[in-house]
């Protein structure tokens, strides 16, 4: 699994849409991860199971609701019942995108970040968590993708040492990225009629 110096491959899936959806499909202007020139856009359900399933090390999401139309910055995600271990497993995840901007540093050369909250529901619990992930991207010119992400975490105001931290980050993990096409001409309808999935990238993280 993603443990300290781990090697983790998983595939991302990105898919071309109307300029004039764009905004709605993101929920934000030019805050895309890869190319918001090009009207590409991250999907986000499909994301979201694969790199959690990778670092988990199994296949934990059964699936993912999201819908990039009517609640851009809201997916929840539902986890499978039991573990590998036969352990039962009764929670979701409800993720808000509560913040999110981007800059082009050069043609070749991204930077994004985006804020969320995670809440996690159990059977008889309710955990909340603030992190943000910032990522940057560089094209090469072969054309893969090389970068690095840095995820912050935040702490809740019932923690014990909330004000005294400042709303300054209490953990930071950090990752090298490499992302490769894996294949231009394996085409997938998108969320609408007009959009159509084919960028898939697959990522060692």
């Amino acid at each position: 699994n993603g443990g300290l110096g781990a090697v983790v491959g998983y595939q991302l899936r990105y898919y071309t849409a109307p300029k004039e959806e764009q905004g709605s499909l993101l929920g934000f202007g030019r805050g895309n991860p890869i190319n918001a020139k090009t009207q590409v856009v991250a999907d986000r359900a499909f994301n979201t199971k694969s790199t959690t399933d990778a670092f988990l090390g199994y296949p934990a999401v059964q699936r993912v609701a999201y819908d990039p139309r009517t609640k851009p910055t809201l997916q929840t995600v539902y986890f499978n019942e039991l573990t590998p271990d036969m352990q039962p497993v009764k929670q979701k995840i409800e993720l808000y995108i509560n913040n999110r901007q981007g800059l082009y540093v050069t043609d070749a050369e991204y930077i994004a970040s985006e804020l969320f909250r995670q809440v996690t529901l159990g059977l008889r619990s309710v955990e909340v968590a603030d992190y943000e992930i910032i990522s940057q991207y560089r094209l090469l010119p072969d054309g893969t993708i090389r970068g690095r992400q840095r995820n912050l975490v935040y702490l809740q105001p019932q923690d014990d040492l909330y004000f005294d931290a400042s709303n300054r980050a209490v953990a930071v993990y950090d990752y090298d990225l490499f992302l490769q096409r894996t294949s231009t001409g394996s085409c997938e309808q998108g969320p609408g009629p007009k959009e159509t999935h084919c960028i898939s990238l697959e990522s060692l993280g």
